[in-house]
């Protein structure tokens, strides 16, 4: 088998066209967008943002039926990074496989299949 490198990630590039998505009003939700605080970068699975830019939503999905405590420190993370990488966040949410779906047609509904717990309480900063 061959190794294949992949090609170096241009940050400034990803940063950069991220931060245009967030600015565009006609734009409502950004998925794998980059941000950057404080010299820690994150890759956000779903970020998305109310018409006049006023409230965001930070959406991290896990492949697991089950959350564990690093899943909660991982969108803590993301979510200081995008609080203070301009996004203004109105909630924060965990989605996670539904383990009691079951699959009865020929296609997965996804509001079904999956769960979403509000982790905005657990991951929001004290006030400054």
């Amino acid at each position: 088998m061959a190794w294949k490198l992949l090609a170096p990630v241009d940050w400034n590039r990803r940063f950069a066209a991220t931060q245009e998505l967030v600015q565009n009003p006609d734009v409502p939700a950004i998925f794998e967008g980059t941000f950057e605080h404080g010299g820690v970068f994150v890759k956000a699975d779903i970020s998305a943002t109310s018409p006049r830019k006023t409230a965001g939503v930070l959406l991290k999905w896990k492949s697991t039926s089950d959350l564990k405590d690093e899943h909660l420190e991982d969108v803590a993370i993301q979510s200081h990074v995008l609080s203070h990488a301009g996004l203004d966040l109105a909630s924060v949410w965990l989605a996670h496989i539904d383990r009691s779906y079951v699959l009865a047609l020929a296609t997965v509904d996804p509001r079904r299949s999956s769960c979403c717990e509000n982790s905005h309480p657990q991951v929001q900063e004290p006030p400054t």
